[in-house]
């Protein structure tokens, strides 16, 4: 076994952007190379329609989902209900999902970035700046909940680079999360971006003890 597949689903593009970049640099902290991996994005703009989908796949797939070199990543916005909460609404949608958890053992990765993704856009101002423009990144609020917070900041602080731009913000996700500081992350949302960490970093480790990786 030479390869490691990730198999994906996202709530949206800025989530796949950045996610698939860290997880290439998390891989490579264990020692498995960029070109080891396959990433298997099965949903990418789904938002609320991901959950159907994923339990979809789980019910058609499950010799597929089994695999020993198989990851199954599931990244959903944290909506300030914490990782916990949000997993447990995902076997409770996904009862396939939920069927299989024991078989997939520590191959099954979330990432719950909490209250949502481009909170981690932002965490690292270095990063940020080095990326969009010098001055760019916006010094880091307090937490906050209102729906679309973080979203609007990006896009403002992208607007205020005067970088012209039809996205704002996703186009920008691999290059930030390549260059990001992780403990800035932790820094901003310790329990999600920690729980992500450690559990990808398990999941690589279990394919590796079963591979030639």
């Amino acid at each position: 076994m030479d390869r490691v597949t990730i198999t994906s689903f996202f709530e949206d593009r800025a989530q796949k952007e950045f996610l698939t970049a860290l997880v290439t640099r998390i891989a490579g902290d264990v020692g498995i190379n960029a070109s080891n991996l396959v990433h298997d994005v099965r949903a990418d703009d789904r938002g609320s329609g991901l959950l159907p989908r994923l339990e979809l796949f789980a019910r058609q797939n499950p010799a597929e989902l089994l695999g020993g070199d198989r990851i199954l990543l599931i990244s959903l916005d944290g909506n300030c209900k914490g990782p916990n909460d949000r997993i447990k609404g995902v076997f409770k949608e996904c009862r396939s999902l939920k069927s299989l958890k024991t078989s997939l053992q520590d191959r099954l990765v979330f990432a719950i970035p909490d209250p949502h993704i481009e909170r981690w856009y932002l965490a690292d101002q270095r990063a940020f700046n080095e990326v969009v423009g010098s001055a760019a990144a916006p010094e880091m609020p307090r937490h906050k909940c209102e729906r679309g917070f973080y979203k609007q900041l990006l896009w403002d602080r992208i607007a205020a680079a005067n970088i012209s731009t039809w996205a704002a913000g996703p186009e920008f996700g691999t290059a930030i999360a390549e260059k990001i500081d992780f403990k800035a992350i932790e820094r901003v949302d310790r329990k999600g971006f920690k729980k992500f960490a450690d559990d990808l970093r398990r999941a690589f480790r279990r394919v590796q003890s079963t591979s030639d990786l």
